[in-house]
């Protein structure tokens, strides 16, 4: 069987964005899928991977669009230090990668007319709309999968009413169209079914790669508790100053990011003294960066409680799962607490519950001098390529079905 894909970001870009569609894929190819991959120019993204190339499967060729079709290249030539760049949704729908909508319909159409369906992962949006694009010119099916939510997203501005109508119709036309649709948690498939009623919607959420974990030298022990972060840091959006803060009132306590970061995250580290004691190590491959979390003792989460948090997991809070190390959780209600409900060594406070946050940082300690600390046996339960089987053996049915009726 053969996959028309649209993924704006696939290896080597690097970060969650590219790892979803390279495991699905990976793992889909055992099970006999094949295909073609359309996705953006190497230099249309700011984080690399070049570690994640090796798992690109060899049934499948990868076409790229030509550069600078993503405008936050011009920005963060002027703005070097910018993470991301809301403002954007302001003056371009669906999002920033419009541009590369009709270039990149135009080259799955003309690369791999034999398809048997077209398949969409978003964010960005934009790919989405280019997936629909090519499924209508080829009359094939369309698989959409969704990782964010498309209009309730609080990585997202809220818009001026005009906009979010606009935002709306350009959803409800393209999912609509789709004859299956995925999601990675219940609020964005239940987003889902609120625009496509009729249309069949299926959770796979986010997981964990076992085989990223063997062979990790996990920490004997460390000299004084170790936490680590895993992922973006951002000024304005998930900014964990309560952890900050709390650090800042209990000694003996060590902090690790392997991620982009703000230049307000330097900034706070120095007013509050913790230049010492919080190791920012940048984005890492995707192998060092679980080494590193598997040298640490705590895995840490944070997510603010802004409007439409309720459907934020983070693939990070996956892959914490599967390092098995104790979960220290600042999270609001919603899809990421039920998730880490089940972990029996997660711990969950409130996200701007600065008391709460040195407690537990105390305890945590106590525990930790004690070598008590529990580690979580994590089972397949969030798997990719158990996800990978169950999203192919859907997509099968939905193929067949359509070959049926002609």
């Amino acid at each position: 069987m053969k996959a028309l894909v649209y993924s704006f970001y696939f290896p080597p870009h690097g970060g969650p964005g590219a790892i979803r569609p390279l495991k699905m894929l990976k793992y889909a190819s055992e099970q006999g899928l094949e295909g073609t991959v359309i996705c953006a120019a190497e230099g249309d993204y700011n984080v690399r991977d070049d570690s994640l190339t090796v798992e690109i499967p060899a049934s499948f060729e990868v076409l790229r669009t030509p550069e600078r079709l993503d405008p936050l290249s011009f920005i963060r030539k002027r703005k070097p230090g910018a993470i991301h760049a809301p403002i954007s949704d302001y003056f371009v729908l669906p999002d920033n990668k419009i541009w590369w909508i009709r270039p990149a319909s135009k080259l799955g159409v003309m690369a791999l007319p034999s398809a048997d369906f077209v398949w969409a992962t978003c964010p960005p949006y934009s790919a989405a709309m280019a997936a629909r694009r090519a499924a209508d010119a080829l009359n094939l099916p369309l698989i959409l999968d969704f990782r964010d939510s498309w209009t309730e997203n609080p990585m997202r501005p809220k818009l001026p009413l005009p906009h979010r109508l606009v935002n709306r119709r350009l959803a409800r036309k393209t999912i609509r169209r789709a004859d299956l649709i995925t999601g990675v948690n219940d609020a964005i498939c239940d987003e889902i079914r609120r625009f496509a009623p009729k249309s069949p919607v299926a959770c796979i959420p986010n997981g964990y790669a076992p085989e990223d974990f063997e062979g990790l030298d996990f920490a004997e022990k460390n000299d004084e508790l170790t936490l680590f972060y895993l992922g973006t840091i951002y000024p304005d959006i998930r900014y964990p100053w309560p952890v900050l803060e709390a650090m800042a009132e209990v000694p003996g306590v060590r902090l690790r990011v392997a991620g982009r970061y703000p230049q307000r995250l330097t900034d706070d580290i120095a007013r509050l003294g913790l230049g010492d004691r919080i190791d920012l190590l940048g984005f890492l491959p995707h192998r060092e960066a679980l080494q590193v979390g598997a040298d640490s003792d705590i895995s840490l989460l944070y997510i603010d409680p802004r409007p439409g948090g309720r459907g934020l997991t983070t693939c990070k809070a996956y892959e914490y799962i599967g390092l098995g190390n104790p979960i220290l959780g600042f999270l609001p209600e919603g899809e990421a607490m039920d998730l880490l409900r089940d972990i029996p060594n997660a711990i969950i406070i409130a996200p701007e519950d600065k008391g709460a946050a040195m407690t537990s940082l105390i305890e945590l300690k106590e525990t930790f001098a004690a070598n008590a600390l529990v580690k979580h046996i994590p089972t397949g339960r969030y798997s990719r390529k158990n996800q990978a089987e169950e999203w192919f053996e859907m997509v099968r049915e939905i193929v067949s079905s359509r070959k049926g009726e002609k």
